[in-house]
């Protein structure tokens, strides 16, 4: 019972992320389900499963510190003398760190 819920959570996941293609779907599956565990030694997965929780605070942590600056950067827009200008563009081209930090990823990992 565990393994169908662990493959349909896994379903559930790709497809939530536009992963559609059947084929696909089903090779991943595979692929995971032929995974053997690098090691079963304590000493060496307790740490690594202790930093991996630690990244997952900073990132939350990045997340809302990007947010603050979002809501920054639109209460000091709405004072700008061009506000009225850029403020008529439709949302998606606002700037704010979010898309402005994509846009710098995105330029990083294309070159």
């Amino acid at each position: 019972m565990g393994a169908i819920l662990f493959i349909y959570a896994l379903e559930t996941f790709f497809r939530a992320h536009n992963m559609r293609f059947k084929a696909l779907l089903q090779e991943r599956n595979t692929a995971i389900k032929s995974v053997t565990a690098l090691t079963d030694d304590i000493a060496i997965i307790a740490p690594h499963r202790l930093h991996a929780w630690i990244l997952i605070e900073q990132l939350r942590l990045a997340l809302k510190a990007i947010s603050q600056f979002d809501e920054e950067i639109e209460q000091l827009a709405s004072q700008h003398t061009d506000y009225e200008l850029f403020s008529c563009l439709p949302r998606r081209w606002a700037f704010s760190s979010t898309k402005v930090a994509s846009g710098l990823w995105w330029a990083t990992t294309t070159v």
